[in-house]
């Protein structure tokens, strides 16, 4: 069984409309850009006609109007703070909110596999009896899982409609309309053994990692199909999992490189400060797009939703010699659960470790 302890939060749920008021502002200077172009247009237009036995003069090009550059798509803005959730080996679930600690009723006391924010802003968790959701400082079971029917699971991902996709032992499940259609793991290969992740892309695209491939299937397909790789990687991949990135696509670790998929042909490796063992892994996306994932045995690194990213290190930033889970939020700050404890890094310069038993 994994022992895992660690934190997770769920970024503020409400998204203001600053936006779409930029969108519409900015439709607007463009409707304007066109409309004084056309006019510019009609003032030069030529009046008279050329003389037979006289060589036109050539129209001096006219000026295009300037491109209004199109407002990327805004991402959600952090809203109220909520609450932080820790898994506790031998303890429970508990709810950090409003400055005190609460333990989640109805939560595992044992084998809490994973935690994460579904696509429906929810948060989640993958547990011995299934997938549980959280809300407040209570736990219920959506999804059971069982051996006879999903074998052990070791991956999930949850749509913003809803619907529950599954990778583990006996293959891909489906948990829609609260029934499971499960697909074994032969479907992805002849060779493939062990499912690390799975996620839906904006596309309706489904998603697999296994140990060293990425599978994909089209939205309502029924054929899967192995992504190319060799433009993104030159070594042999091993993969630790595959996530959702609110900015835009999907993104997958492996154990030297963190790869950014737009689509089965637009997939490349991002760039991200690693240590001299570079270790990708415990990759984490806040629904701001504000990512965070370990880089290196000493080393963490933030994502930022724009590009870009910052480094932390092990000693100076956060504590402890082994992490074992890591979570961003959308107040910009990544939390870290490790061998001794919690560490919470930011927002900003602001650095706190709360040891064991604390």
């Amino acid at each position: 069984a994994e022992k895992n302890s660690g934190a997770k939060n769920e970024a503020g749920k409400k998204a203001d409309d600053k936006g779409a008021k930029k969108d519409a502002k900015a439709d607007a200077k463009k409707g304007e850009a066109k409309a004084d172009a056309k006019a510019d247009a009609k003032k030069d237009e030529p009046k008279g006609e050329a003389k037979p036995e006289e060589k036109p003069a050539e129209a001096e090009p006219e000026e295009k109007p300037a491109e209004v550059a199109k407002p990327a798509a805004a991402l959600p803005e952090p809203g109220e703070p909520g609450p932080a959730y820790f898994a506790i080996d031998d303890k429970g679930v508990f709810m950090l909110d409003g400055g005190s600690f609460t333990k989640v009723k109805k939560g595992p006391t044992k084998l809490v596999k994973q935690m994460a924010m579904g696509g429906d802003g929810k948060p989640y968790m993958l547990t011995y009896d299934g997938i549980m959701v959280l809300d407040g400082a209570a736990a219920k079971v959506v999804a059971k899982t069982s051996y006879k029917k999903t074998g052990s699971v070791d991956a999930f991902t949850v749509t913003p409609e809803g619907e529950i996709w599954t990778a583990g032992y006996k293959g891909v499940g489906h948990f829609v309309g609260k029934k499971w259609a499960m697909e074994d793991k032969k479907v992805l290969g002849d060779d493939v053994t062990l499912l690390q992740g799975v996620a839906v892309d904006k596309d309706g695209r489904v998603w697999v990692a296994s140990s060293n491939k990425l599978h994909f299937k089209e939205k309502d397909a029924a054929e899967w199909k192995d992504a190319d790789l060799s433009k993104a990687m030159e070594r042999k991949p091993f993969f630790d999992g595959i996530t959702v990135n609110p900015s835009g696509g999907l993104m997958a670790s492996a154990s030297s490189a963190m790869l950014k998929i737009d689509g089965p042909t637009a997939i490349s490796a991002v760039e991200l400060p690693t240590d001299m063992i570079s270790s990708f892994g415990l990759l984490s996306f806040a629904p701001n797009g504000i990512g965070a994932v370990k880089t290196g045995v000493k080393m963490l690194a933030r994502i930022e939703p724009g590009g870009g990213s910052t480094a932390y290190k092990r000693g100076d930033d956060f504590q402890g010699t082994r992490v074992v889970a890591l979570s961003a939020d959308g107040q910009g700050r990544m939390w870290v659960g490790s061998d001794i404890g919690v560490s919470v890094i930011g927002p900003g310069d602001e650095r706190a470790t709360w040891m064991m038993g604390s």
